[in-house]
C-alpha cells in the first residue's frame, strides 16, 4: 500500500488513550455520552514520553470531529482535573500505530487491542463534506469500495460495543 522506500513512514508507536465524558445517570452509564453533533469527549493520551489532552467534538458528518489538542506534562493531574469536573473514564484504548503520508492524505495503520485492525485516512480541512468526498475518492484508488469504508471513529465503535447508540449521526 505504501511506496517501497516508505518515505514519510514513522516507526510503529504504542498509544494508550482514556476517554472521559459526563457521569452516567443510568446503571448502563450511557445517558449523557456523546451521541450527536456538538457532543464531545475529552481524551488523555500517552504515546511513549508524549502525553496529550484532546477534546473531540462531533460534527453533523459521521466520522468527522473537530479536535483541539495540547501537550501535558502530568497525565495523573489531568485525570484528576477531569474527575473533579465530574467526568468519568468511559473506556481505554491500547493501540499500535504506523504513520504515513500519501500525497495530501495522512494514512494511519492501527492495531487496536480492544477493536481490531484499521486503516485510517485523514485530511485536515474546514470543509468536512469536501474532505470526506476526497477521502472516499482516495480510498477507491486503493481498491476499497465506498460501502467498505468505516465512518465511525474508535470512540463510536467502542461506545456501540458497550451498548450505546449514536442515533443522531448522519
Amino acid at each position: 500500500m505504501f511506496p517501497d522506500n516508505r518515505n514519510g513512514m514513522k516507526s510503529p508507536s504504542r498509544c494508550s488513550g482514556k476517554s472521559y465524558s459526563f457521569p452516567p445517570d443510568s446503571p448502563e452509564g450511557f445517558d449523557q455520552r456523546p451521541s450527536g453533533p456538538g457532543d464531545w469527549i475529552l481524551r488523555i493520551r500517552t504515546s511513549g514520553d508524549q502525553k496529550t489532552l484532546t477534546i473531540k467534538v462531533l460534527t453533523e458528518i459521521r466520522g468527522a470531529w473537530v479536535e483541539h489538542e495540547t501537550g501535558i506534562d502530568n497525565e495523573e493531574q489531568a485525570r484528576k482535573i477531569a474527575e473533579t469536573m465530574g467526568l468519568v473514564n468511559v473506556f481505554t484504548f491500547n493501540k499500535k500505530r504506523l504513520f504515513g503520508r500519501m500525497g495530501e492524505f495522512e494514512v494511519l495503520l492501527d492495531d487496536v487491542k480492544e477493536l481490531g485492525k484499521f486503516m485510517e485516512v485523514a485530511l485536515e480541512s474546514d470543509e468536512k463534506e469536501d474532505a470526506r468526498n476526497r477521502i472516499i475518492a482516495f480510498m477507491k484508488t486503493l481498491g476499497i469500495k465506498e460501502k467498505a469504508v468505516e465512518r465511525r471513529g474508535y470512540g463510536e465503535i467502542m461506545g456501540e460495543k458497550l451498548g450505546h447508540k449514536f442515533e443522531r449521526m448522519g
